[in-house]
């Protein structure tokens, strides 16, 4: 496992002055990271926690206290530990989170803040729910960041009055700031070895394969960055999924469908178990396959393994079940750029012939770039073109409805 860990400290937080520290609650990974920003820090922990004939030993210990046994209880003692120099961090949550969104803040935190007469301190974790997924052990390679925001005065007159009020207030700064560092973060690049990973022990091939494939696509960056957050998208002749996979981890709002004519593929992107991802795979021939309404339909490397009127009356289909604003991505080789065509056709060729790739046809039939523009001008579809490779005969290809 490889993990990196950062801390964003734009307004200088020593923690000198004691505070109620609250964040976001991703992993176990996040106490260990907190405590690493200060020796003077005690946790308020979990009932099972402090029950936990390993971990219990450790937190009574080091002096923490169960916020189950009612925090009103430990006034006192933490006003002595506050008179130490001691911050004190909950987790307002009261369980993990996981990476989609934070969840309702509980009042605790806040009525400490409240008795002890401390600045609220607001931390906002992203990156160690990847790490640590929850309701799993195993350990994914990834990076962890930790901001630290702005104190807050707890009784400070332009804060809201009441406890809740002032729990729902403080939760929104948190939330809006975890949804813009999740924006910043997680791209495709953020979660590549995550996806190879997964497909590890899948076979050493197809492993090497992934890797290789991710390199030359750049871990799918470009369709990313041109793919609405919230589509739903079809992507065609998906294979094991590798995109489709990306897609949905760059955004949890995506909906995804993989199609592929080879269904032992199909069943290899089947097995990868990635919670709360909205994908489905179904090995299906997309020429006869009913697609579904979408805003996005994707052919990747698959138009040449069909005849120009089959891949013509492919692409009108995908057409009539576009939905508004939509848009069909188009990734082929380019049988017009003879120089550069050369090496894609003879890799193309040899990944038949070793059955990495199956077709019903015994030919390839490359597209031109003019077929598919007069497809798209003879539907009413405007034609956008982004030529991304320097070797290789590959374009894209971006239809949308005029």
């Amino acid at each position: 496992m490889y993990s990196n860990f950062k801390v964003e400290n734009v307004h200088n937080e020593t923690f000198k002055k004691p505070g109620v520290i609250i964040a976001n609650h991703q992993s176990m990974l996040d106490i260990i990271f907190i405590l690493s920003l200060s020796p003077k820090i005690i946790v308020l922990t979990k009932e099972w926690v402090w029950k936990s004939h390993i971990m219990g030993l450790v937190v009574r210990l080091a002096g923490y206290f169960p916020a189950t046994a009612g925090i009103e209880n430990y006034i006192d003692d933490l006003k002595e530990r506050v008179k130490d120099g001691y911050s004190i961090l909950v987790f307002p949550e009261g369980t993990r989170s996981g990476n989609a969104s934070v969840g309702r803040f509980r009042k605790g935190a806040f009525l400490l803040a409240d008795k002890l007469n401390l600045d609220i301190i607001p931390l906002i974790i992203h990156g160690t729910g990847d790490i640590i997924r929850k309701n799993t052990l195993a350990i994914y390679s990834g990076s962890a960041l930790i901001k630290i925001n702005k104190r807050i005065s707890f009784n400070n007159s332009d804060a809201a009055p009441g406890y809740s009020e002032k729990s729902k207030s403080i939760r929104r700064i948190i939330s809006d700031e975890f949804v813009k560092i999740r924006k910043e973060r997680e791209v495709p690049k953020y979660f590549s070895e995550f996806l190879v990973d997964k497909y590890i022990y899948k076979d050493p091939i197809l492993e090497w394969y992934m890797r290789i494939k991710l390199k030359i696509e750049k871990n799918y960056e470009f369709l990313n960055s041109i793919i609405p957050d919230n589509a739903s998208i079809v992507d065609i002749g998906c294979g094991y999924g590798f995109l489709s996979y990306m897609l949905a981890l760059a955004s949890n709002d995506r909906i995804v469908s993989g199609i592929d004519y080879d269904s032992e593929k199909i069943n290899v992107a089947k097995n990868i178990t990635i919670p709360d991802l909205n994908v489905s795979f179904e090995s299906a021939d997309a020429v006869s396959y009913q697609f579904p309404e979408s805003d996005v339909f994707i052919m990747s490397d698959m138009l040449h393994y069909m005849p120009s009127d089959v891949q013509v009356n492919l692409i009108v289909k995908c057409m009539s079940k576009l939905n508004k604003d939509g848009m069909i991505i188009i990734r082929d080789a380019n049988k017009d750029l003879s120089g550069r065509h050369f090496y894609t056709r003879v890799s193309e060729i040899f990944s038949t012939r070793l059955k990495f790739n199956k077709t019903k046809y015994k030919n390839m039939f490359f597209i031109s770039r003019s077929l598919i523009k007069e497809t798209a001008s003879a539907n009413n579809f405007s034609f956008e073109i982004y030529d991304k490779s320097i070797k290789t005969s590959n374009e894209i290809y971006i239809l949308k409805k005029q």
